[in-house]
């Protein structure tokens, strides 16, 4: 439903270079070529900058892991509104970091459901 609205233009779906990265690492072909498709169009993948790392630095030194901290710092700098995640850890690590990161971090099926509860007021 998430990827059925982006793909119908009523919300933007973007990543950043580090989806890229992590993506070509998975070893088999089958299930790199599966998650591939995942990712939004090309203009839509944003690429790492040094403000992107430089920000990277000071998310990770608030518990988050490298790879974590670049997403979060990637999607911070493209505006994004919401940073999708199936990881529970980063989801907990984000609401104890509050106001802290500029951008919401919540997990794809609670963020739906709150979505459509919101649409239902």
């Amino acid at each position: 439903m998430i990827l059925a609205r982006a793909d119908a233009g009523q919300w933007v779906q973007t990543a950043s270079a580090m989806s890229t990265i992590e993506i070509d690492a998975i070893r088999d072909r089958a299930r790199r070529s599966r998650v591939r498709r995942l990712l939004p169009k090309q203009d839509q993948i944003h690429s790492l900058t040094e403000s992107t790392f430089i920000r990277a630095g000071e998310i990770a030194q608030l518990g988050f892991d490298t790879a974590d901290a670049v997403h979060l710092a990637a999607e911070e700098e493209a505006g994004a509104d919401v940073f999708l995640t199936c990881d529970d850890a980063l989801v907990v690590t984000a609401r104890r970091a509050g106001n802290l990161l500029t951008v919401k971090v919540s997990n794809p099926v609670e963020w739906l459901n709150q979505d459509i509860e919101n649409a239902d007021t």
